[in-house]
């Protein structure tokens, strides 16, 4: 699968950034649950230097990825790339959806994400709210 990223970068952007418009046009994401998911789960909390190397649509890439994988199936990679910077990541679930006490669901997500200067992979467990915003444990 990254390979062929890595060999169609310019239909890989395209349908990053058209999934993104897409959720956006289709009201998956609300006004309230875009910035927790690009301020939460696309790097700032989870305090990524390399976040403060990335541009704004490799963040909104980068979160998207993050999105999909808590959604998704464990282990299944959502990866993006940039080929004008060469940046690139991705993201899974490393483990099942499970559901707190308070009734929120939770799992832990791995994500990558590099550059040309620096590579960082790191897991956090994020919550899915009872209001469908996701949001980092901590």
């Amino acid at each position: 699968m990254n390979d062929w990223i890595k060999g169609n970068p310019d239909k890989v952007k395209i349908a990053a950034f058209g999934g993104l418009g897409g959720l956006l046009i289709a009201g998956h994401f609300t006004g309230a649950a875009l910035p927790a998911i690009v301020a939460g789960v696309g790097g700032a909390a989870i305090g990524w230097k390399v976040r403060s190397i990335m541009s704004d649509e490799e963040k909104e890439a980068n979160a998207e990825a993050v999105k999909f994988a808590a959604e998704g199936p464990t282990s299944k990679e959502y990866a993006w790339i940039n080929p004008e910077t060469d940046s690139e990541g991705a993201a899974k679930a490393v483990e099942n959806t499970r559901t707190t006490t308070y009734g929120d669901k939770c799992r832990k997500i791995e994500a990558m994400v590099k550059t040309t200067d620096d590579a960082r992979i790191e897991q956090q467990t994020i919550y899915r709210l009872t209001d469908g915003c996701w949001k980092i444990a901590g």
